[in-house]
């Protein structure tokens, strides 16, 4: 008989378990570059101006819409590449 306890335990260790370490160990590494200010002020500012504000040193509320599809788009590019067994 299980008991709750032993069921709620089960379903961390199933989470857990379930999780590809290897795309959520690059997919961290991508935000930290992301979130670099030289990101920032080289490809965010070149992309738009208006996605990073040189003068304050902060990104806008595009640039981080902009941050948010470069993450989506590397997420992309790693699980294609982890389900084609190249990394």
């Amino acid at each position: 008989m299980h008991t709750e306890e032993n069921d709620i335990t089960d379903l961390i260790y199933n989470v857990c378990s379930s999780v590809n370490l290897k795309i959520a160990f690059l997919l961290y590494i991508a935000y930290i570059v992301l979130n670099t200010d030289s990101f920032n002020e080289t490809v965010l500012y070149r992309i738009d101006e208006n996605c990073y504000d040189l003068e304050m040193g902060v990104v806008t509320s595009r640039g981080y819409f902009a941050i948010g599809l470069f993450l989506i788009f590397f997420y992309i590019i790693i699980d294609l590449l982890d389900q084609n067994e190249m990394i």
